[in-house]
């Protein structure tokens, strides 16, 4: 890592879920580093090895996402990155978006394809998914839902309990800008965390709860997060998580 940087693009691939993508465009001042299980090369990408942690894949990947504190403490800002997001420009112009919070993302409502702005809304997308998937192939099982329906339907009915309100807003964390090392948001992430861990490791069904919990101020960023100036989804992952 050169000196001179504190701002890095991160990402995790596990178990061969994504290949590694080289940025379009590579901005000053920012270090780019993957974390995975695999012997990984790149001219850009500086590959620094982990072993999967948890019986899925998932999870190891969203520990390292979630916890960026605890892997990357050396920078002062970092700009998580999903396996099959590849960054097409500027990304130093997203930067202002942490003047007066420590937190940036993008908002869910934006996205032309599913545009929703409700945990509960999406909890139910997907369980309703899961069902016409399982009816299509039901010899498949539970492996027809993204998640355990159960546990996704008893998340939902506790933040129901706790007071958690509708149509709050619903993140989509394909990219995600932090000042990581910030206490407010170690305090966040951590608790963000412990619930993925213990429940549906569907982040996008706690985020937003979780940061009404921990009272955490946080922008969202204009834009669809698939398909925009500074980034772009390459489509589905190449294998399961």
């Amino acid at each position: 890592m050169s000196q001179k940087n504190k701002l890095v693009v991160y990402t995790a691939i596990i178990g061969g879920y994504d290949e590694l993508i080289e940025p379009a465009f590579k901005p000053e001042g920012w270090d780019f580093v993957c974390f995975s299980d695999r012997d990984l090369k790149s001219n850009t990408w500086e590959i620094r090895k982990t072993i999967p942690l948890y019986s899925d894949n998932t999870r190891t990947a969203r520990k390292h996402k979630l916890l960026t504190h605890r892997f990357l403490p050396e920078y002062e800002k970092s700009l998580w990155i999903d396996g099959n997001v590849k960054v097409v420009g500027n990304i130093n112009e997203l930067l202002h978006h942490l003047n007066d919070c420590n937190y940036a993302t993008y908002d869910h409502l934006q996205n032309q394809l599913d545009s929703r702005g409700c945990i509960y809304d999406e909890a139910k997308v997907i369980l309703e998914a899961g069902h016409r998937n399982y009816n299509l192939n039901p010899a498949r099982g539970k492996l027809t839902y993204k998640d355990n329906p159960n546990l996704i339907q008893n998340q939902m009915n506790r933040y129901v309990d706790e007071g958690y309100p509708k149509d709050n807003g619903l993140v989509v964390q394909m990219e995600v800008l932090r000042r990581h090392n910030e206490k407010d948001v170690i305090d966040t992430m951590e608790n963000h965390w412990l619930e993925l861990k213990h429940n549906s490791k569907r982040e996008q069904l706690s985020f937003n709860y979780i940061a009404w919990k921990n009272n955490l101020k946080f922008n969202y960023i204009q834009g669809d997060s698939r398909n925009n100036q500074y980034f772009k989804n390459l489509g589905k992952h190449k294998g399961k998580l």
